[in-house]
């Protein structure tokens, strides 16, 4: 399972999108510095212009480098909410056995404590997975279920940090690997994922040609992204399914409502 920005939208958990984050974000330093209002005018019009490619990472890196943790402070809006129906649709389709590996590029807690609340064990892997989850995934074996969250995470704001401090990189070798098992030995499904990431997205279509299964679920007719479609029409064994902005992870297990 691999678990996007998407998947965090939904009331209660309610994270914005990254784009409404990093607009409030440069709006509340504006204010906090009357000078740079035109400037983060423009930032936030570059940024929401999907013809200029800013990418989110960059603009964190300048954001932290300005505002150091005053812009951390800015991130706990994702943990002002709890789990959604498809944060509980992920942990009730682990706690069947149908899910082997979770990676998350989503800074926010709410998947794990979804999986907490159902009572499955877990282990949370922040950055870089360790060796024993690399083979295990390289070798097609299940090895407990790993949460693999190589963006960071909100609970350790040194890993965002460091994320930041990385925009632009390829994915280390180490995440690279993972994403490689995972694609060649399981199903994997991509849900609220738009792609645009520099450093995962490179490394999953990398392997896009040897992938054994792959569904991409694509919110509605107006959401599909460059990098899905590209994708897609690389990979063989790739389905895009198109939810007609309904959860395709509540269909998969509707009692996570």
């Amino acid at each position: 399972m691999f678990a996007g920005a998407g998947v965090s939208v939904s009331p209660p958990s309610s994270c914005p999108t990254w784009f409404r984050l990093i607009e409030a974000v440069i709006k509340c330093a504006a204010e906090a510095h009357p000078r740079i209002g035109p400037l983060s005018s423009l930032a936030v019009e570059r940024y929401g212009n999907a013809s200029k490619a800013v990418k989110i990472e960059a603009i964190c890196q300048i954001l932290h480098a300005n505002l150091g943790a005053n812009f951390l402070d800015a991130l706990n809006v994702l943990v002002g909410g709890s789990p959604n129906a498809d944060h509980r649709a992920i942990a009730e389709l682990a706690k069947r056995g149908s899910i082997a590996a979770v990676v998350t590029t989503n800074f926010d807690p709410y998947i794990e404590l979804a999986l907490h609340a159902q009572g499955v064990a877990m282990d949370v892997h922040v950055g870089n997975p360790p060796r024993r989850v690399q083979q295990a995934l390289i070798r097609g074996k299940r090895n407990g279920l790993p949460v693999l969250k190589p963006h960071g995470s909100i609970t350790e704001a040194h890993s965002i940090v460091v994320t930041m401090r990385q925009a632009g990189r390829p994915a280390s070798a180490e995440i690279a690997r993972a994403i490689e098992g995972a694609l060649k030995n399981f199903t994997v499904v991509l849900v609220g994922y738009s792609g645009n990431d520099d450093d995962l997205f490179p490394a999953i279509l990398n392997w896009s040609r040897s992938a054994k299964r792959v569904f991409w679920a694509v919110w509605d007719r107006s959401s599909l992204t460059t990098s899905a479609a590209i994708f897609a029409d690389r990979c063989p064994r790739c389905s895009l399914v198109w939810c007609d902005r309904d959860s395709i992870l509540q269909k998969l297990a509707p009692s996570g409502h």
